[in-house]
């Protein structure tokens, strides 16, 4: 089966973990590429981050984006979303791209989700590490 994650991912990290056990399972995986683990957690990216995505208001950011063009050029039969969200327009558009086959697993507290995050009605499959959201 063909996995989209949508998010970049550095060793060992939470994406890589499930990249790693899936492509061991026998699935094709692609995520949004590779980031360096200190570039993950530097404090500069992450106010660069929040700036451009409280300039851009709610429209879709620049992983949006990615996730889009990824899912066009890799036609994936699954969306999995680990502990990120995405915007509403973006689910809808990867709808168009994989019908009914796009899931979110949320392994954050669900107090951590931001916009509608593990509510957002765009994801057809919702899972925390509590249990089923919907």
């Amino acid at each position: 089966m063909r996995v989209l994650i949508p998010s970049q991912h550095f060793a060992d990290s939470f994406v890589d973990n499930v990249r790693v056990t899936l492509e061991a399972m026998g699935h094709e995986v692609r995520t949004l590429g590779i980031m360096a683990h200190a570039a993950s957690w530097s404090l500069p990216r992450r106010v660069f981050q929040h700036l451009l995505e409280a300039a851009g208001g709610n429209s879709p950011g620049p992983r949006d984006r990615a996730a889009l063009t990824a899912a066009k050029a890799f036609k994936p039969e699954l969306v999995l979303g680990l502990t990120a969200s995405l915007h509403t327009d973006t689910l809808v558009e990867l709808g168009k791209v994989c019908p009914g086959r796009r899931a979110l697993w949320w392994g954050d507290p669900p107090a951590n989700s931001q916009r509608w995050g593990i509510l957002d009605p765009g994801w057809d499959h919702t899972v925390d590490d509590v249990g089923p959201a919907r």
